[in-house]
């Protein structure tokens, strides 16, 4: 009974500081990439570099790729790499570009959030559509998945944008179709952390009599945590 108690007063106290911090506008992460430019420069960049897929880990987000990525300015910043590409907010971008087929971007947080993301397409190289399947995931098990087919935009010298939003998953992992077109650039991603701390037992993003039953459930079954 004690044990209980004191979960209540944690969960209590958590569902206040989360509330509080919500009401603040705190929890949201934005990733621009015009910041990575200063840091790391344009070009080639492999994300399992040290520091480079970990460059947002402060707000709780890292990118792991299959390929190394470009990390491009855009065209009012002399378009280093051809991509003739500018950023809806900002011109550099994040891209595949490498002509190998099939290729992942994923991008991963320590809990799960609300994800809105600003897809780049280009006319540049002047091939087929983009196919790009969206897979979301929580805790290791399929949120959502989709299949997108972007057209390549034509007369748009600052390539065509489209914004996509999932919800309530902690990996995103978009992976081009083989022999797709591979100029596919991340402009940039916006996230809403939906994680309530200690308390949220049930990992459901939210403080509720749920914790309670869940917690109740693994202390009677010895859990030690």
């Amino acid at each position: 009974m004690k044990k209980i108690t004191q979960f209540l007063a944690v969960t209590a106290s958590t569902l206040a500081i989360t509330s509080a911090a919500h009401a603040g506008g705190l929890g949201i992460g934005v990733a621009l990439f015009d910041e990575m430019i200063p840091v790391f420069g344009p070009g080639q960049h492999d994300m399992a570099t040290p520091g480079v897929g970990s460059f947002y880990d402060d707000m709780g987000m890292t990118i792991s790729a299959t390929e190394t990525l470009f990390l491009g300015t855009g065209n009012s910043q002399g378009d280093i790499g051809g991509f003739s590409i500018e950023g809806t907010n900002g011109p550099a971008f994040l891209s595949l570009y490498d002509p190998q087929a099939g290729g992942t971007v994923s991008f991963t947080f320590d809990n799960p959030v609300d994800f809105l993301v600003d897809l780049i397409t280009s006319s540049c190289c002047e091939t087929d559509d983009i196919v790009c399947t969206v897979t979301t995931m929580r805790n290791g098990v399929i949120v959502e998945s989709e299949i997108l087919t972007l057209s390549v935009p034509t007369g748009d010298p600052d390539g065509q944008s489209i914004f996509r939003r999932y919800d309530g998953a902690d990996t995103f992992h978009f992976q081009l179709a083989p022999n797709s077109n591979r100029v596919f650039a991340f402009d940039w991603i916006e996230w809403q952390h939906r994680g309530c701390g200690i308390g949220d037992i049930n990992e459901d993003g939210a403080l509720n009599f749920l914790d309670i039953s869940a917690y109740i459930a693994e202390f009677s079954q010895g859990c030690p945590e």
